[in-house]
């Protein structure tokens, strides 16, 4: 008792105080707060910085150059991990508002909670015993699979909690809170994982170690959160009732739900709206590692970086931005936000770099040795475990300027490297290389090296970002990811904080766990359909396409938002929690 009085002593000094909410409502918020500082590390360390690269890398040592054979076809690592992702989530989007008519009829609310996070972090913490199954990446992926929808599940049941432990004066104040501790609970606990792995030079014990503290960390935080935030009252309640009549009255109020589609027409309407743009914002945050290190080129430590770095400035954001409505409105924020995200994405299709001219900016930097006419290699570009990374090395051979065996080239192998470069497989690399002791030297830069502008179809973009922003600013590569990933992080915070709160706004008190379930399906969706439009369009032109296409989804659902009665959308949820509460009490 006195080690839980003591932890929310320390919360509570940690918080501050909102405004003259009682102690209980108080301590209620900061509960609520908590969870998202609990959770985040999962959608930090697990989802985007340490999971897929250990899982990748323990796919490829088993297959090496291929996987498990599918319906006569090979899945490689990146295919199995985004079908896990998708099939979690579209589970929890077909689920959540099935639970959601239960919770909203029955005292379940904090157990669904409860037992969603306490799936997921456990099967998180499983992570750990992956390298005693003999089944190394499938025991990953079942796990990643079951903990995701834990992770996905408890945000549906969590976000809707936000109408029940605060009037709606606070809706703005405690949703920006909650992703502010969020941003900083994932990003204090990922730098400690990264300040570890390098110390052990991910040594993969430690490795899963790392993995299975996000588990411990999930499950700690969360008691409190358990302990601070009682179940809300229940209006209207569900007769003691077996699962399966449960379930069929259920798919019978969402039927009388989709029934009365033009009565809640303004928040449907803002669920479509909130679709469109969050369907591009979210995409924006999955593909941005990829499209950085194939577009701009840039290295793993300032894509780590630069994560981090989200996180922090995610947090700023979400209490900037919640400054802002204070002072106009919760929907000119919000609008506020989208616009700078079209600028954002818009950037991002800009990125372009230098072509290499000095020899430290080259992927290969070799010098000639006169005495043994052979090539010293001073450097060789950073390649990761993927399929293709391990093809090239088999072809050009596994060049290390520190192994004394793999440092020196000769000059039929110098040869060939530059043949593969110029019309081979190696296209997107480029090569310095000196032909005398001299200061005289020759290069070769690949036609799909990130530098190399002009064929594809909105090339002209970064051309002219190049010519007039970028070159005039003195703006790196790297610092080209970082200033736009600063901006991006600064409206992260908000747009998610205020959109969260605009539907808490125009959700029925009495059936906020209902709707908040189209809340997340909206969100799972988005996190389905989103890749797939980026992924094709990127497909069958470049990625740039792909990724000014994520700019007409927000641009769409902002027109769609701007058109929006926020107000008359509450008039109508306090009209039916009237309508509610009057069928109870007769």
């Amino acid at each position: 008792m006195a080690i839980k009085q003591r932890l929310f002593r320390l919360v509570g000094r940690f918080m501050g105080d909102l405004g003259d909410l009682s102690t209980d409502d108080q301590r209620a918020v900061r509960g609520w707060c908590v969870y998202d500082w609990a959770n985040s590390a999962f959608s930090t360390s697990i989802t985007v910085a340490i999971l897929p690269i250990y899982f990748a890398a323990i796919f490829t040592s088993e297959f090496h150059t291929g996987g498990p054979d599918f319906l006569g076809s090979t899945l490689g690592a990146e295919t199995l991990w985004a079908w896990t992702i998708g099939l979690s989530a579209l589970l929890v989007a077909v689920s959540s508002p099935i639970l959601g008519v239960i919770a909203d009829r029955a005292p379940l609310k904090m157990w669904l909670l409860r037992t969603y996070a306490s799936a997921g972090a456990l099967f998180t913490f499983l992570l750990l015993f992956s390298a005693y199954t003999g089944h190394d990446w499938a025991w990953l992926l079942g796990c990643f699979f079951i903990a995701n929808v834990g992770f996905a599940g408890s945000c549906v049941f969590y976000n809707s909690l936000l109408p029940h432990i605060v009037k709606e004066e606070y809706y703005d104040d405690v949703s920006s809170r909650g992703y502010a501790y969020g941003y900083i609970g994932g990003g204090l606990l990922l730098a400690v994982h990264l300040v570890i792995l390098v110390m052990f030079d991910y040594d993969d014990l430690v490795t899963r170690l790392a993995l299975a503290s996000v588990g411990l960390w999930w499950y700690g935080w969360s008691l409190y959160t358990f302990a601070t935030i009682p179940e809300p009252h229940v209006e209207n309640p569900l007769p003691s009732l077996g699962v399966v009549d449960s379930t069929k009255l259920a798919f019978t109020e969402l039927g009388e739900t989709f029934k009365e589609i033009s009565k809640f027409k303004i928040l449907f309407t803002y669920l479509i709206a909130f679709l469109l743009f969050n369907d591009g914002i979210q995409t924006v945050l999955a593909q941005a590692g990829v499209y950085a290190i194939v577009t701009l080129g840039v290295g793993s430590t300032t894509l780590i970086g630069t994560i981090l770095l989200i996180q922090f400035v995610g947090a700023l954001g979400a209490t900037l931005f919640k400054w802002i409505a204070d002072f106009t409105s919760t929907k000119q924020s919000l609008m506020y936000t989208l616009v700078v995200w079209i600028i954002v994405i818009v950037l991002a299709t800009g990125f372009a770099i230098e072509e290499p001219s000095e020899k430290e900016d080259f992927d290969y930097q070799l010098i000639y040795d006169s005495s043994t006419e052979t090539y010293s290699v001073e450097a060789v570009p950073d390649l990761g475990n993927g399929k293709a990374d391990l093809a090239w090395e088999d072809l050009v051979g596994d060049w290390d300027p520190d192994d004394e065996n793999k440092s020196t080239m000769q000059a039929d192998e110098l040869a060939f490297l530059i043949e593969q470069i110029l019309t081979g497989d190696g296209q997107r690399f480029s090569l310095y290389y000196d032909l005398t002791t001299t200061l005289d030297a020759n290069f070769v830069i690949g036609p799909d090296h990130p530098s190399q502008l002009g064929d594809e179809e909105l090339d002209a973009i970064p051309i002219w970002m190049r010519d007039n922003v970028w070159s005039p600013l003195g703006l790196s590569a790297s610092l080209q990811f970082v200033l736009v990933g600063m901006i991006l992080g600064l409206v992260m915070g908000g747009s998610q904080a205020l959109a969260r709160s605009i539907f808490a706004y125009m959700t029925p008190e009495s059936r906020s766990f209902e709707f908040f379930g189209f809340f997340g399906v909206s969100i799972r969706v988005s996190t389905v359909l989103g890749p797939l439009i980026y992924g094709w369009l990127a497909f069958q032109y470049d990625a740039r396409v792909g990724v000014l296409s994520l700019a007409v989804l927000v641009l769409l659902g902002a027109l769609l938002f701007f058109t929006i009665d926020v107000e008359e959308g509450r008039r109508v949820a306090i009209e039916s929690d009237k309508n509610n509460n009057s069928e109870s009490s007769s």
